[in-house]
């Protein structure tokens, strides 16, 4: 009997790392028991500890589920066991030697054998946590690794678009920025072989990207699909010259260097009323796209942005949401003030490019929209003086300190609640508290000290795909 497909879809392959890299990462002491030829690529989303006999109705698919086997006592309670798994798709099974078993149970091996449940083993005293802690870190870096990806890959295709870039020279583009063969067919050719991503054209044709299927990559092919699609079929010199001329007045009033009134005539052209303009910041060479979702907008475009204004801030996020394309905007403000407008939307979309989703004046207020406007060096004191003492710790001692201490500050400081989410004695999160104040000599407990302890977290998570 074969595992069923995971409930994510046809193919689909969650975000996080492989059983392999588990097994791979020394620090988690793990080691492979059975499933190693056929499962070693299959992706972890979570890893849920357990000791229930059945832990189906906790799982959402995709898990490592970490257990010490205290109710796996014969065979019966075994198959039992795998059953469960297999009818959540949980990834594999990671069995824990030395709490209620001294090896892992013959009657569990066989099981999952038999199932091809994929097995692994932890040795006495390696924490589940760690294997929880990693699998997160892995999602952090494999989604921000992915998001700085598709995001060049973007501004790439843009700024080649808004020079005048045919279809082929686009598709030349992606080869060249992604791993796998990417092809354009017309719809009745054969179907490609093997594990591959496809979306159609409003020609008819086919894009095909030769890739491990997952939810970013049919994200990222839709997004290339949309620019080809322009590429294909606007080629509009007056609109292309209307638009730059447009988009260099925009940036003089946002600088202060024109008035806001010289956008007047451009603004009652367009049908945008002059209370209450949105200003919108979006990646270069957007305009044409934009034209199709935006026809009540008026749209600028230059070599480093392109900027809309509008009178609806919901027809602008509708917008960034159809086209999968970053966006910055600022608040409704009259004409008077439009320049304020256009300055948040330039900054904002700094920030949605750096988090993958449009963001506006409230994100820009909170601690994570200050962090991404500032320079990597800046930060990079709070992840040497804060972050690794705390590893330091973990390397030297059993408890996962850093993921402890990620739910407290996530918990607001409060060490009840932390203390529930963790499993775990209230004592146990103060003592763990106390050693990392013992060792950054920031105390979690105080509001300025665990603010710099959630900035280092912060860097740390973002800087760490690039260490």
């Amino acid at each position: 009997m074969t595992p069923p497909a995971t409930p994510s879809g046809a193919g689909i392959t969650p975000v996080g790392p492989t059983l392999t890299e588990l097994v791979d990462a020394s620090q988690l002491r793990l080691h492979w028991v059975g499933g190693e030829s056929t499962a070693g690529q299959r992706h972890v989303r979570w890893a849920h500890s357990t000791e229930l006999a059945d832990p189906s109705p906790y799982l959402k698919g995709d898990e490592l589920v970490c257990t010490v086997g205290a109710g796996l006592t014969d065979a019966p309670s075994c198959e039992r066991f795998v059953d469960a798994l297999l009818a959540a798709h949980a990834a594999g099974l990671c069995f824990g030697i030395g709490d209620a078993h001294p090896a892992v149970p013959p009657d569990l091996i066989r099981a999952c054998a038999r199932h091809e449940l994929p097995l692994l083993a932890a040795p006495p005293g390696a924490p589940f946590e760690a294997v929880a802690e990693f699998v997160v870190e892995r999602q952090v870096a494999l989604e921000a690794g992915r998001t700085e990806q598709a995001g060049k890959l973007q501004a790439r295709l843009l700024a080649d678009l808004r020079i005048g870039a045919g279809t082929e020279e686009l598709i030349a583009i992606v080869q060249d920025e992604l791993d796998g063969e990417i092809t354009l067919a017309d719809s009745g050719s054969p179907a490609a072989t093997g594990a591959a991503v496809t979306t159609a054209l409003s020609s008819g044709q086919v894009l095909t990207w030769a890739v491990t299927p997952s939810t970013w990559a049919h994200q990222t092919l839709e997004q290339v699909a949309r620019i080809v699609d322009v590429a294909a079929h606007e080629r509009d010199v007056e609109a292309t010259y209307r638009w730059e001329r447009v988009g260099q007045l925009v940036m003089l009033v946002g600088d202060r260097l024109a008035l806001p009134q010289s956008l007047l005539p451009f603004l009652a052209e367009a049908g945008v009323r002059r209370d209450g303009i949105v200003a919108s910041a979006w990646p270069s060479g957007a305009a044409a796209l934009l034209a199709h979702k935006l026809p009540d907008a008026l749209i600028g475009q230059t070599s480093t942005l392109t900027v809309a204004l509008t009178n609806s801030t919901a027809a602008v996020r509708t917008a960034a949401e159809s086209l999968s394309l970053a966006c910055g905007h600022g608040n409704a403000l009259p004409l008077d003030d439009v320049g304020r407008s256009i300055t948040q939307a330039r900054a904002a979309l700094l920030l949605a490019q750096r988090v993958g989703r449009t963001t506006g004046p409230a994100e820009l207020t909170t601690l994570e929209g200050l962090l991404v406007q500032q320079p990597p060096q800046l930060l990079r004191p709070f992840v040497d003086e804060l972050v690794a003492p705390i590893r330091a710790l973990n390397a030297r001692e059993q408890p996962t300190y850093l993921d402890t201490l990620r739910r407290f500050v996530r918990n607001g400081g409060s060490v009840q609640q932390t203390a529930a989410e963790c499993y775990m004695h209230v004592n146990t999160v103060r003592k763990r508290m106390q050693r990392i104040h013992e060792a950054t000599g920031r105390d979690p407990l105080d509001f300025q000290d665990r603010a710099a302890l959630a900035i280092a977290l912060w860097a740390y998570d973002r800087t760490r795909p690039q260490q």
